[in-house]
């Protein structure tokens, strides 16, 4: 009778154990997830904040590019690709913060 009587506390102590933890498993992935969410939200959020500044400065060099290519007899200011090529690198350098020139 002893012997029953601790299996059955064992397996009721079992079973409270699987599920609690089985709450404490779903409430760390629900925390995990809304942390990603909110991670995702900052992000965004910095990106937009950063990214009307950085297009300013590339539109400044680019810019000054242009005024470069004019006092150079226009040999660059023709050369679309070279500006794409340009403001992307600038873009790169906003972002990543790596110099390239």
């Amino acid at each position: 009778r002893d012997r029953e009587q601790a299996l059955a506390l064992t397996l009721k102590l079992r079973q409270q154990y699987e599920t609690e933890k089985s709450q404490a498993d779903a409430k760390a992935k629900a925390d995990l997830d809304l942390e990603r969410r909110q991670s995702t939200e900052r992000e965004a959020l910095v990106r937009q904040e950063i990214q009307g500044p950085a297009q300013a400065l590339i539109d400044q060099k680019v810019a000054e590019l242009d005024q470069k290519a004019q006092a150079l007899g226009g040999h660059l200011r023709n050369n679309t690709r070279k500006q794409k090529q340009l403001r992307w690198l600038y873009s790169m350098e906003c972002v990543t913060g790596l110099v390239f020139f």
